[in-house]
């Protein structure tokens, strides 16, 4: 049985404002991909309710280490309340959402994915022996890569959802020029 070892669990970001989800959900996919990344969509369900859309995007990205770990992630795009808004930009009408957003992040390392040292006692004690004392340096290295890289795409995300909220209200409140 595949061994799991949770590096980050529940981290979160939430932001309440404008933003568009096509630029949010190509922001998630680009990060990923440019990581390596296979991204496997679980769940898309988007439900019209009276307060607005509600939208729930599951994605379990994964990359292959090597024959034996495997990276994964857990994200889940939680959108609530989300109504259409067009607003000027830059001098140019777009169609923004608003609403709020809630984004949860898992990490996860992944070890003998395959099952191959499950078959019996002495197999599963050989790959203990193994984990604890030849590839530790390895598992410890694969491990903190994959919390930089969900680090890093929350980081993003974060950086995205604050440059729209700056790049609107600035738009919409422009400084005086003296």
């Amino acid at each position: 049985m595949a061994e799991l070892r949770f590096l980050i669990e529940d981290k979160k970001v939430v932001y309440n404002g404008l933003f568009r989800i096509d630029e949010l959900y190509g922001i998630i996919k680009k990060n990923l991909m440019n990581k390596g990344y296979f991204i496997v969509e679980k769940v898309s369900q988007e439900d019209v309710l009276e307060n607005g859309k509600q939208v729930v995007i599951k994605l379990e990205p994964f990359k292959k280490l090597s024959d034996y770990a495997k990276a994964k992630m857990r994200i889940t795009v939680f959108l609530r309340g989300v109504k259409d808004k067009t607003i000027t930009v830059d001098g140019h009408k777009q169609k923004y959402q608003q609403g709020e957003v809630q984004i949860t992040f898992f990490a996860i390392h992944e070890t003998d994915y395959r099952n191959k040292w499950e078959n019996s006692g002495l197999q599963f004690l050989f790959r203990t022996l193994m984990d604890k004392f030849i590839r530790h340096s390895q598992t410890h290295h694969s491990e903190e890569e994959i919390k930089r890289e969900c680090n890093a795409l929350a980081d993003e995300i974060k950086s995205y959802l604050n440059m729209t909220r700056f790049k609107i209200s600035h738009d919409m409140h422009p400084r005086k020029e003296e």
